[in-house]
C-alpha cells in the first residue's frame, strides 16, 4: 500500500468526522489544529507511506483536547540529541511506534522503528546502540499493551482505521 492510498482511506474513515485532512510532501511532520475556516492538517514526510502510518498513529493516540493543539501538544528536539534528550524521545515514541507497527501490518507496509536521530555523524557509541537495543525491547514489550488499548473505546479509531487498511488490501 502506498502513502496516497492510505491518505484516501484516512479521508473516507475520519476526513469529514473528525474534520482532518491527511497531507505527504512535507519536509518535516506536522499536525495543525481545525481552525474555523479549515480542517486539522496533518502532513507527512514526502510521500512515505510509513511516515503516513506514524503520524495516524500519532493522531489516533491523541485525545480531543491534545488535538486542538498544534503537533497535539508536544515539543519536538531535532537531532542530534544528547542521550538523555534521545531517552526521552524513545519514551515519548513508544506508544506511537507500537501503533504504528499495528497500522503497518494492516497496511501491509514494512515497519522499521525509529531513532529518529539522523543528524549523527555516522558513528554509533556503545551508549547509543545500547539505547536504541533497549528501546527494541521495551517496543515488543508495549505491543500487548496496544493490543489492550485497541480494545478500549479510545482504540476505537485506531481499530476502525487498521480494518479499513486491511479491507483495502483485500
Amino acid at each position: 500500500m502506498n502513502a496516497q492510498q492510505i491518505t484516501e482511506i484516512f479521508e473516507r474513515c475520519f476526513g469529514r468526522r473528525y474534520l482532518t485532512q491527511l497531507h505527504g510532501g512535507a519536509a518535516e511532520p506536522l499536525y495543525l489544529p481545525a481552525t474555523k475556516d479549515r480542517r486539522a492538517q496533518l502532513y507527512f514526510r514526502a510521500d512515505y507511506a510509513a511516515s503516513a502510518l506514524h503520524e495516524v498513529a500519532h493522531w489516533c493516540l491523541a485525545g480531543a483536547k491534545r488535538r486542538d493543539l498544534v503537533d497535539f501538544g508536544y515539543e519536538y528536539v531535532p537531532a542530534p540529541r544528547s542521550p538523555l534528550q534521545q531517552m526521552q524521545f524513545y519514551s515519548a515514541e513508544l506508544r506511537s511506534q507500537s501503533l504504528e507497527s499495528y497500522l503497518a501490518a494492516a497496511a501491509g507496509v514494512r515497519f522499521t522503528i525509529s531513532t529518529d536521530n539522523f543528524a549523527l555523524d555516522g558513528t554509533l557509541d556503545a551508549n547509543t546502540i545500547k539505547q536504541e537495543r533497549l528501546f527494541a525491547r521495551q517496543l515488543l514489550g508495549q505491543r500487548l499493551a496496544t493490543q489492550s488499548w485497541l480494545g478500549t473505546k479510545a482504540g476505537m479509531r485506531a481499530r476502525e482505521f487498521a480494518a479499513a487498511l486491511r479491507s483495502a488490501r483485500g
